[in-house]
């Protein structure tokens, strides 16, 4: 239950970050990419949690996971950044900065839930 918990925190400061950021610069139409952001880290997110609960996890496997999370997510945010630009073609570089919002708040309860599940490895 802890996990659910944590990924909400993680998804209404994310959302507290967007309305921040959307109320000192214009961000409003890159809404949409901010909901994709959302809803990729929210799901990298429950599948790194469904490979770290699985009994057989050691500490090598936990720290293999992290390495190959960060790995994935850096590589899949480009993607999904690419794809954007060459779907939308925004015209101006603020439309990173709500991914760039998720980003940072899903990496903060990606590190504190590895460093859990790794405690208690």
């Amino acid at each position: 239950m802890a996990f659910w918990k944590q990924l909400l925190f993680s998804l209404l400061c994310s959302l507290l970050g967007y309305s921040l950021l959307n109320a000192l610069l214009d961000t409003s139409q890159y809404w949409d990419l901010f909901l994709i952001g959302l809803g990729f880290f929210s799901l990298l997110a429950w599948i790194i949690h469904l490979f770290m609960k699985r009994p057989s996890t050691n500490k090598n496997q936990i720290l293999y996971l992290i390495v190959a999370n960060m790995f994935l997510k850096i590589i899949c945010s480009f993607v999904i950044i690419y794809a954007y630009v060459l779907i939308n073609k925004p015209d101006n570089k603020l439309f990173v900065l709500p991914f760039l919002i998720t980003y940072l708040v899903f990496l903060g309860f990606e590190g504190y839930s590895s460093s859990k599940a790794a405690e208690s490895a």
